[in-house]
């Protein structure tokens, strides 16, 4: 009799996991007919080569989220479930991963950035629904949908500072007027022990030239 409670015990304890799992976690087989019904989604509303690269469970949204990948644009995003009361299944960030790239290849284009510097955009992701193949609007004329963009700097070699080229870029932006959030200046190459100088768009709008620019970072 205790074996076969113990039994019973075990049987229910071993349920109980799956359905944690299941819940946190998805099925095997949801996202196969999720990454299906994305594949299908990203054929229908932009028309070009998408590739599914990872599908993952969403528990807040009770839906899978993929990452994907255009080989087209050469940027990654990300596709997710909509709320039930949009009346659409899913959503994506494409448009604001091909607009940072836009920021940073114009920032590149302009500026001379030396050997030793890489530059990354990112900025609020922007989720847009189904539309029937739509053309994206260059970042220029979609400023008043992108929100919260960063500029970082990363020098993997030293903590040299080319102040030059930072007032080229500060000054490209006043131009572009491209409302940014923070220029941040990363130094190392290791995440952890990384050292991270933050100019805030209020502090650069009082940068005149490369003296300013030195003073404020004293301060840091």
């Amino acid at each position: 009799m205790i074996r076969l409670r113990t039994k019973k015990m075990g049987i229910v304890i071993i349920v109980m996991l799956i359905l944690v799992v299941i819940i946190y976690s998805g099925t095997l087989w949801g996202k196969a007919i999720a990454r299906k019904e994305i594949a299908q989604y990203l054929k229908d509303k932009y028309s070009r080569g998408m590739l599914v690269e990872n599908v993952y469970y969403n528990f807040k949204r009770s839906g899978y989220n993929a990452n994907v990948y255009c080989e087209e644009e050469n940027v990654g995003f990300i596709v997710e479930p909509c709320s039930k009361v949009s009346g659409y299944k899913y959503k994506d960030c494409y448009y604001s991963s091909v607009w940072q790239k836009e920021i940073a290849s114009e920032i590149r284009k302009d500026v001379k950035i030396s050997d030793n510097t890489e530059i990354y955009v990112s900025m609020l992701r922007y989720f847009t629904e189904y539309e029937n193949k739509p053309t994206i609007p260059y970042y220029t004329d979609a400023l008043e949908k992108i929100e919260r963009i960063n500029i970082f700097l990363y020098n993997n070699i030293d903590e040299t500072i080319d102040y030059a080229q930072l007032l080229e870029i500060i000054s490209l932006l006043k131009t572009k007027k491209i409302y940014y959030h923070n220029i941040y200046l990363c130094y190392g190459d290791n995440a952890k022990t990384r050292k991270e100088i933050g100019i805030t768009r209020e502090d650069a709008e009082k940068i005149i030239g490369v003296d300013d620019i030195k003073r404020l970072i004293n301060t840091k």
